[in-house]
């Protein structure tokens, strides 16, 4: 029995989110573990299976859903954010993603994978993944200087203590002195918005998560990475170090470890 559990397939369920910036490195993260050996599903819908479906690996499993385009008021085929044509389609293509949320957790416990590697924007992948008791994988179209910043932005607040949008200050707490000024930051750190509200979640269910894929490479960033790793006590991966853990004889060896 021990050899059969040694020897299965791992199961594993990527989940890329609807805009191609951030589809793209979660379907290539799905290639690079079916060409290990992976049973890797990738689920999504019709028209964003058409922006990547003829150049994934042979061995992946593709669920495609249909998207809610009438429930929601848009036009068929209009499935990705890269094309809509104004703002109240933005909001109506989130509407028809949050219809698809019901189905999705549906098919991931239908497949009964091992892990799930989702993208940022679907949180709620990490309660469904408690519920199933495997692990979740965030990935984060993203680096981790970002996150090293801003996390210490929200630590420190130091944009707090200056008196003007122009003023410049240093983000304490970081590997380099890391200038910036008000006016560079995002609102939602500033003020509260709608998408600070969002950003907050996705935080939460990134510290609940097993660890975290960024689309960037050690060698660019590897203070950061450490800092990452040591100071605020987080597991992440890059791209270059995938091609590591994907290995022929243990793809989640290092990954699970």
């Amino acid at each position: 029995m021990a050899t059969e559990d040694h020897d299965r397939k791992l199961n594993i369920i990527f989940l890329p989110y609807f805009v191609t910036s951030h589809l793209i490195p979660l379907v290539d993260t799905a290639s690079l573990f079916a060409t290990r050996g992976v049973n890797a599903t990738i689920i999504t819908t019709p028209s964003n299976a058409l922006l990547f479906q003829q150049s994934i690996h042979p061995q992946i499993t593709l669920l495609n859903l249909k998207f809610p385009s009438s429930e929601v008021g848009l036009p068929e085929g209009i499935e990705n954010f890269g094309s809509i044509t104004s703002p109240e389609m933005a909001y109506k293509l989130g509407a028809g993603i949050q219809l698809l949320r019901q189905p999705m957790e549906q098919l991931i416990r239908d497949s009964n994978p091992d892990c799930i590697v989702s993208d940022m924007f679907y949180p709620w992948t990490v309660d469904l993944a408690d519920e199933l008791n495997i692990p979740r994988l965030l990935l984060h179209a993203s680096n981790c200087f970002y996150h090293c910043v801003f996390h210490n932005l929200k630590l420190y607040a130091p944009h707090e203590k200056v008196q003007s949008e122009t003023e410049t200050f240093v983000v304490p707490g970081l590997p380099d002195e890391i200038e910036m000024k008000r006016s560079q930051l995002q609102d939602h750190l500033k003020t509260k918005t709608s998408y600070g509200q969002v950003i907050d979640v996705i935080k939460e269910s990134e510290l609940r998560s097993y660890g975290i894929v960024f689309t960037s490479y050690y060698d660019l960033e590897p203070h950061y990475v450490n800092h990452y790793k040591k100071i605020m006590g987080r597991k992440c991966w890059h791209y270059n170090l995938l091609y590591w853990i994907a290995s022929p004889s243990n793809p989640m060896a290092l990954l699970l470890s």
